[in-house]
């Protein structure tokens, strides 16, 4: 069954982070018959609102590459962008259900909408922004953007069964990909990115915990809610964090204008507008298409990354990144919904 990792089950939007727009498939029971195609208007207005929200999201690594510039440090960035990012998700919340019916009493489901905060878009979200400083964004951008390859390993650890071979070949592919992004044939270019890239892989196993963990608390709360307790635990973590390092007023007032300009393009333009665009353009399209149209997001952060501060990736590692996103487009593809999983890694319906 494919889902799209950027959009709750139920409708909802995404979390206020970096996660790739990219489908992470798993196995599971057939699904349901695809829906009828949408009308050309709804069609296309999808396509432009799938494709957008995409393509300001890859937006992140370049912002965030302006603010450090501009003397703003990890700790200060991350915390600053949760914490004014976080009313508008509770304002969201209380659009989809009423303010009365986001917190419930199921203490298992909100202490595991928690924890996935934590790991995710805590701790993720500074070793993410960590990974930017030692790497080029638009590297960053490509090994994130493969951690719906991970969902797929731990789901076929978790079940004990080899994937379709078609999902083998995807992964083979990916893991070529990332390999070739890093740099491993280059032995300069490899201890250049190897720390960084590391980085930016463990945030991806942080995106991957967060999904699964969705998939786990979902059935019990609604996936509004989920998203709403985890942002909310890790803009505690976060806050907290900042706190306990920096005099907050201190920080602030040493901003300057520009970096206040880039600070609110990141949270307005990078986080907020892409998580409603990304909805709508679901809700237009299904969360198939809208998985696939996102595979612009990683092209649209190598072009603006050499537009906006002069990276060029080498040739082998424009290889790997083109690797890498056929190997999720493989993975996100209409063969692999509804299928389940031998121990032969053959694909039954």
């Amino acid at each position: 069954m494919t889902t799209n990792a950027n959009r709750p089950p139920d409708g909802g939007a995404a979390p206020p982070d970096s996660a790739p727009a990219a489908a992470a498939p798993a196995a599971g029971p057939p699904a349901a018959p695809a829906p009828a195609a949408p009308p050309p208007a709804a069609l296309w207005l999808g396509l432009a609102l799938a494709m957008g929200g995409a393509m300001l999201l890859a937006n992140k690594g370049i912002l965030a590459k302006l603010l450090y510039a501009e003397g703003v440090d990890v700790t200060t960035l991350v915390a600053v962008r949760s914490a004014a990012a976080l009313p508008v998700f509770w304002i969201w919340a209380a659009m989809r259900l009423g303010w009365g019916r986001i917190v419930l009493r199921d203490r298992r489901g909100i202490a595991i909408s928690a924890a996935a905060g934590l790991a995710c878009y805590y701790v993720g979200a500074l070793v993410n922004f960590e990974s930017l400083r030692l790497i080029d964004a638009s590297l960053e951008r490509v090994l994130l953007y493969a951690y719906p390859s991970f969902v797929v390993l731990v789901e076929a650890i978790r079940r004990g069964q080899l994937p379709p071979r078609r999902t083998l070949l995807a992964l083979a592919i990916t893991y070529v990909g990332i390999v070739l992004a890093v740099g491993a044939l280059d032995a300069d270019l490899f201890d250049a990115n190897a720390y960084g890239a590391a980085l930016a892989l463990a945030s991806a196993v942080g995106f991957t915990f967060y999904f699964l963990a969705n998939q786990a608390a979902a059935a019990r709360i609604g996936s509004v809610r989920f998203t709403v307790f985890a942002m909310t635990a890790a803009t505690a973590g976060l806050l907290a964090h900042f706190l306990a390092l920096r005099p907050p007023l201190e920080e602030l007032a040493g901003f300057t204008s520009t970096a206040w300009g880039l600070m609110a393009l990141l949270v307005g333009a990078v986080t907020v507008l892409p998580l409603f665009m990304i909805a709508e353009g679901v809700r237009q399209l299904g969360a198939e298409r809208a998985a696939l149209v996102s595979t612009i997001g990683p092209p649209t952060t190598i072009v603006m990354a050499w537009i906006v501060l002069g990276e060029v990736l080498a040739p082998m590692q424009l290889l790997g990144a083109a690797a890498v996103i056929a190997g999720i487009l493989v993975l996100e593809g209409r063969g692999l919904r509804g299928i389940r999983w031998n121990r032969k890694g053959e694909g039954t319906r």
